[in-house]
This record gives structure tokens, C-alpha cells and sequence, in this order.
């Protein structure tokens, strides 16, 4: 599995890993088990069957967001968002859209992913950006251009 921080195509970025960054960078536990409380999933990461999700941690700001596998995330959790990630279509909630080209006849969207460090970010297929955004994205982008 190659990251997409790890592309050729993008600048030299960081690469994200669930067990490097995750559990090392999580605010600190709300209790003596460790365990964190979340607020939300903000977006997903799949490559192939592999997914991560970028994790909004209640109480604490924005960069404190990690990246997680699905087993360290409740199951219910997981399944609402993924739900929500049918429902709009993509990742909605945790991406800003900076940029877009066409790459082999397929468009992609350059995406800063929210709270996280500019070096993670990474171009991303049109069908992992919900609608919404895209639609966003189009209407700055001429109003820039008038």
C-alpha cells in the first residue's frame, strides 16, 4: 500500500501512518485507560480495503486530529460515518479543496485535511470528495475568475 503523501505526483510530504502518528500524537487520555472520547470522524483516507480516519477529539482543538485505523475507533462510529460518506457522496466535513487538475483523463482535487499539517497534503480522486465541496470549490474558483 503507497500513501498518497508518498506519491510521485505530490511534493515530498510526511507519510501517515495509524501507528506512528495516532496514539503518539492523541491529546491526553481523559482517563488512567487511555481512552479518548470522540467528537467526530471528519474525513477517510481508503486505499483498496484499507481505510484510516481522521479523528476530531472532543475538548481539544483542531491540531490534535490523528489519523486512526477502524479498530481503535467504535464500531458504530465507523459505520455512521461511513453511511455519511455515501450520503454526501465523499469527504465533506474534514477537507478544504486548494486546487484541481485532470490526471489521466480523471479529475483530482488537492485537499488540505483539517487540523493536520500542511505536509500531509495530497491530490484525491473526484469520487472521495463529497459533492458538496466539489460544488464549493467550482464556485470560488469563478468568482476568482470574473
Amino acid at each position: 500500500m503507497v500513501h498518497p503523501d508518498l506519491r510521485i505526483d505530490t511534493a515530498p510530504q510526511k507519510q501517515i501512518t495509524p501507528g506512528d502518528q495516532g496514539a503518539a500524537s492523541r491529546p491526553p487520555a481523559i482517563d488512567e485507560e487511555n481512552i479518548w472520547e470522540v467528537e467526530a470522524l471528519l474525513a477517510k483516507w481508503q486505499q483498496g480495503r484499507k481505510a484510516i480516519y481522521l479523528v476530531k477529539w472532543k475538548d481539544y482543538a483542531d491540531n490534535h486530529n490523528t489519523w486512526e485505523i477502524p479498530a481503535d475507533i467504535s464500531a458504530e462510529l465507523v459505520n455512521d460515518f461511513n453511511k455519511a460518506y455515501r450520503d454526501y457522496r465523499g469527504n465533506d466535513l474534514g477537507v478544504e479543496l486548494l486546487n484541481k487538475r485532470r490526471r489521466r483523463g480523471k479529475v483530482e482535487y488537492y485537499v488540505r485535511w483539517k487540523g493536520r499539517p500542511d505536509s500531509e497534503k495530497s491530490w484525491e480522486k473526484e469520487p472521495a470528495i463529497s459533492r458538496q465541496r466539489i460544488r464549493e470549490f467550482e464556485a470560488k474558483q469563478e468568482q476568482g475568475s470574473e
